[in-house]
């Protein structure tokens, strides 16, 4: 199992009061594989909003939630980093995957790591609580750290390698239903689920 497979199945245990919001493509299919919850919901068909909707959880809920994110999704929206950094809660964290690469399309590069730097950019919105974990860095100090107190953004560098896992095989209607029960285990949420 390699390391981003790794944390990854580690998410439910080392996180047991967090929700988890994934992007589309084979972070999604690789998360699904190995640490499916109903916590998870996964944005399939939606590249580049994982940060906005984990804002908007976070914010609604008031549950801890951790957002992953690829280097491409994110330069897709790069305007979700500013609205974090504006009305960002302290139960917000963000794993960005950094592989330099759409691996999900066929590996073409993202334009991304080689410029500026994630890193850079996310400050450069306003972040504050910013980290870059290398490719040796250790699973259970990249977990410490995104669980720490306060709003997080971390830059996890990975391998660009296509990932061989199955579609996430969930209807959106049965993935979305299970999410908002267990948001609403003990809290009520301040959005109309019927609206």
């Amino acid at each position: 199992m390699d390391r981003l497979a790794k944390i990854l199945s580690l998410l439910p245990s080392f996180f047991p009061d967090h929700q988890f919001i994934f992007p589309l493509g084979d972070l999604a299919n690789l998360a699904y594989s190995v640490a499916d919850s109903p916590r998870s919901f996964y944005l399939l068909g939606s590249m580049g909003m994982t940060i906005p909707v984990g804002l908007g959880v976070a914010t609604a809920s008031g549950l801890r939630t951790l957002v992953f994110e690829g280097d491409g999704g994110l330069l897709m929206n790069l305007g979700g980093l500013a609205s974090v950094a504006k009305f960002g809660p302290d139960n917000l964290s963000i794993v960005i995957v950094d592989n330099g690469a759409y691996v999900s399309t066929g590996c073409q590069e993202v334009n991304l790591s080689s410029t500026q730097g994630i890193e850079q950019i996310a400050r450069s919105c306003g972040l504050v609580n910013v980290c870059t974990f290398d490719t040796e860095s250790v699973e259970n100090e990249i977990l410490d750290w995104i669980g720490g107190a306060g709003l997080r953004l971390a830059v996890l560098k990975t391998q660009a390698k296509k990932i061989n896992a199955p579609f996430v095989p969930l209807a959106p209607e049965k993935m979305t239903a299970r999410f908002i029960a267990s948001c609403e285990q003990g809290r009520p949420l301040y959005f109309d689920r019927d609206g």
